[in-house]
């Protein structure tokens, strides 16, 4: 919380509403709560604070996206978004943890997405839990929620691997792998030309570490090829292809499987 306040601008005076707190969630003070009064009173009260901060961690299974007060927080924000300011926060150790983990896999981000899944979450009353799915089941439905919740996250994590890719991409030392992978994930939700951007510092390292003859620097143009080909501009993917075949055939040969 302390970091993410040294973030703010304007010097404002910050008060933070931990949910623990401000809703009894471990005594008998929300047993008698129907669900209409998380559709009505609780999402009232969240309008009226006018900003939720969501700390991921760990990023890739994060402990909140499996509770029911935390799923229908962020459905509340996100229900009242011209009011409501939904931030997300990753605490240090997570924004390493991040990075390693879109530098190993072209899917982390997916499979992190893929976890969601409200129907399944969990309350410290099994009466906030019954009243909880009450309220999605006769609202906005589970599928709706889950739809609702991966799309806010899925926007931020992209935002968020695209702001390391920035840094990464203006580091002499740049890490080639973490930026053909970044691009990757940036090509799967159409930022074609920020992948691109991406591709273009990637083959940049890519030459300078092993050599323009190298199948690494094959498979950046061969992505590359990929990029322009689904922004229709067939002759500069040919170009990249017919590159990348080209050191394909002088690496590994023409019977190579």
């Amino acid at each position: 919380l302390l970091e993410h306040d040294k973030q703010r601008k304007g010097g404002e005076k910050v008060f933070f509403w931990i949910d623990i707190f401000s809703v009894s969630q471990h005594g008998a003070d929300t047993t008698d709560v129907k669900s209409d009064w998380w559709r009505t009173t609780f999402q009232q009260s969240i309008t009226d604070i006018g900003e939720m901060l969501l700390v991921l961690t760990p990023w890739h299974d994060p402990v909140p996206l499996k509770r029911s007060w935390c799923l229908w927080e962020m459905h509340s924000a996100l229900q009242a978004k011209d009011k409501v300011k939904l931030s997300i926060a990753l605490p240090p150790d997570q924004r390493g943890a991040f990075l390693a983990g879109v530098t190993k896999s072209l899917n982390a981000i997916t499979d992190a997405l893929v976890q969601i899944d409200a129907a399944k979450s969990k309350a410290g009353l099994q009466s906030d839990e019954d009243a909880i799915r009450e309220a999605v089941e006769q609202g906005v439905g589970f599928d709706a929620l889950n739809v609702e919740i991966k799309n806010h996250l899925r926007g931020w994590y992209m935002e968020t691997a695209q702001s390391l890719a920035r840094e990464e991409t203006a580091k002499e030392d740049g890490d080639g792998e973490m930026l053909y992978n970044l691009a990757a994930s940036l090509l799967e939700q159409g930022e074609h030309i920020k992948a691109l951007r991406t591709l273009e510092r990637c083959l940049e390292l890519r030459r300078a570490e092993y050599g323009e003859q190298h199948r690494l620097t094959a498979n950046v143009y061969s992505q590359m090829g990929i990029v322009f080909r689904n922004m229709g501009e067939h002759d500069k993917a040919l170009r990249m292809c017919e590159r990348a075949l080209k050191i394909e055939l002088a690496t590994v040969g023409e019977q190579h499987p």
